[in-house]
């Protein structure tokens, strides 16, 4: 029995590790695209790109854990029951217990993993991200703008440059400033420099210029000999704040947000509990599930489980959102849809262990 336990749980854990790889290069690629469209006119480089996609992984441990233990699970029983194997062993008096006990283990073990991300890894990793990204901005930045063309790398600010010497001055400079929207800026200078300030902001200083504050009935037209606007590099968002918190972090700031906002920041703090959560349900749910799906095997098995995951999160965003509503209280809209997951694989695994 144990050569059969060891085995089980080897296939499981090898294809565990596949599917997290996948799961993985699946939603960072999407996150990539976005950082590329960001970053390419800075001239972001391969090296810059691989080490944020190092910083990437661990923000989609907590998703992709459970999501890869699920479908392991799903696709190694799946196999399993199709091929006879199970039929056999519960010929030689294996209980529906034992057969699924490698499926318990790799659950506590992705129980553990996603809690450790949910506390430390993933705000640590969201943390060194954005260090990274202001590392590159306030690096590449300053030699980025093009003369000639608008550039738009800073964010709602847009620069037009005549020309570029070799110095690095920048010739005949226009800039529109739109970051407040009720009074947005527009500055023509005859000449200006672009330098960084370490990670925190973007310095330029113009000279021989004008500047004009835009508002909804007026404006103010001023004339300078020397203009210094410092854009903080902050401004440009890569992730949001609470992905850097940990969970007693998120949980204090909501105490100081508005309504509306501390709705977001509850809802962030139930689900650094609710997705390591979910790995105890899925471990518990899937082989049953595995198993009630037939003899198609694999395709049949993942296909429900597909399914059963658009299913959760389908309900996952309907109480979160009758929590931003006010309608639920939020501990009780983060963790029905959990809860409620529990007792159905609960009620499906006692069928299967009936048999």
């Amino acid at each position: 029995m144990n050569i059969l336990f060891r085995s089980i749980f080897r296939e499981l854990f090898l294809t565990f590790l596949l599917t997290v790889f996948a799961l993985n290069f699946l939603l960072v690629t999407e996150k990539i695209i976005r950082l590329t469209k960001r970053l390419a006119n800075i001239g972001l480089s391969p090296s810059d790109m691989l080490s944020v996609l190092v910083y990437l992984q661990p923000l989609f441990t907590i998703l992709t854990v459970p999501m890869a233990l699920f479908f392991s699970i799903l696709f190694v029983y799946g196999r399993m029951n199709a091929d006879n194997e199970v039929v056999i062993m519960r010929t030689n008096g294996m209980s529906f217990m034992r057969i699924a006990a490698p499926a318990f283990l790799l659950g506590i073990f992705c129980f553990l993993v996603s809690l450790g991300a949910s506390f430390w890894v993933a705000p640590a990793g969201a943390e060194k991200l954005r260090e990274r990204v202001a590392d590159i901005i306030s690096v590449r930045a300053p030699n980025a703008i093009q003369e000639g063309i608008f550039n738009t790398m800073f964010d709602e600010i847009i620069i037009f440059v005549k020309k570029r010497t070799e110095s690095g001055k920048l010739m005949g400079m226009f800039m529109y400033d739109g970051r407040n929207r009720k009074r947005p800026t527009v500055v023509y200078a005859q000449e200006g420099r672009i330098f960084s300030e370490g990670r925190h902001s973007i310095i330029m200083e113009l000279e021989h210029g004008h500047v004009s504050f835009l508002g909804k009935h007026e404006a103010t037209d001023l004339s300078f000999e020397s203009y210094r606007l410092r854009v903080p590099i902050q401004a440009f968002k890569t992730i949001n704040d609470q992905s850097e918190m940990t969970p007693f972090e998120i949980l204090k700031a909501a105490k100081s947000k508005k309504p509306r906002e501390r709705a977001n920041y509850l809802i962030e703090f139930h689900r650094r509990f609710t997705f390591p959560f979910l790995c105890v349900v899925l471990m518990v749910f899937a082989p049953s599930l595995a198993f009630l799906s037939g003899k198609t095997g694999r395709a049949n098995g993942l296909a429900i489980g597909f399914m059963v995951i658009a299913g959760y999160y389908i309900f996952l965003v309907y109480t979160e959102e009758l929590v931003r509503v006010e309608r639920l209280a939020h501990y009780v809209g983060s963790w029905l849809p959990a809860v409620l997951f529990l007792l159905i694989s609960a009620i499906v695994f006692s069928a299967e262990a009936r048999k």
